[in-house]
């Protein structure tokens, strides 16, 4: 996908990575961080928060543009257009915050964007490949994401990774 939006639209994409491969991670720390509820956030700090943070550091207020939407609910249903994110010292752009679901589908019709293909396997939320599974029909959009950390029917557990500061990451 991501060759796929550069090739399209002439993107200069930086593809960032973490310090450590996920062998050397589970190595250092003993275990596979992304199994266990008390590893989860470190782990998606290292392999994801903290790879973009170190990125961004290098640049001057950086603005970051997502693509959060109110109607996801949880924090995000609180989100602005702009808001401040103090770990960078820069924003996060949120500029669909208040579209719908039939908003997005039709943007995506009306200017022909190719989606990426795990969104018709059943993932309408794609995170990190071992903690991400399909959605079921009438599940919420996001119940795929640590469902191995929760137990069956049990809507508690990790919800964000924290790499949006709007999620609460670095709070």
């Amino acid at each position: 996908m991501r060759d796929e939006y550069m090739r399209r639209y002439r993107l200069n994409v930086v593809t960032l990575y973490p310090e450590l491969t996920a062998e050397d991670q589970e190595a250092r720390h003993g275990k596979k961080l992304f199994t266990c509820v008390d590893g989860q956030p470190q782990c998606c700090h290292l392999r994801k928060e903290a790879p973009l943070l170190e990125h961004l550091r290098t640049k001057t207020a950086p603005v970051v543009t997502n693509g959060l939407r109110r109607a996801e609910g949880g924090r995000r249903a609180q989100l602005e257009v702009l808001s401040q994110d103090r770990r960078t010292g820069g924003l996060q752009m949120s500029p669909l915050c208040d579209w719908t679901e039939e908003q997005v589908r039709g943007y995506i019709l009306k200017h022909a964007l190719p989606l990426h293909p795990l969104h018709s396997r059943g993932y309408p939320s794609i995170g990190c490949y071992p903690c991400t599974t399909p959605v079921a029909p009438g599940e919420d959009a996001r119940a795929g994401r640590w469902r191995h950390l929760r137990a069956p029917g049990d809507a508690h557990g990790p919800q964000y990774c924290n790499i949006n500061f709007t999620d609460g990451g670095g709070i």
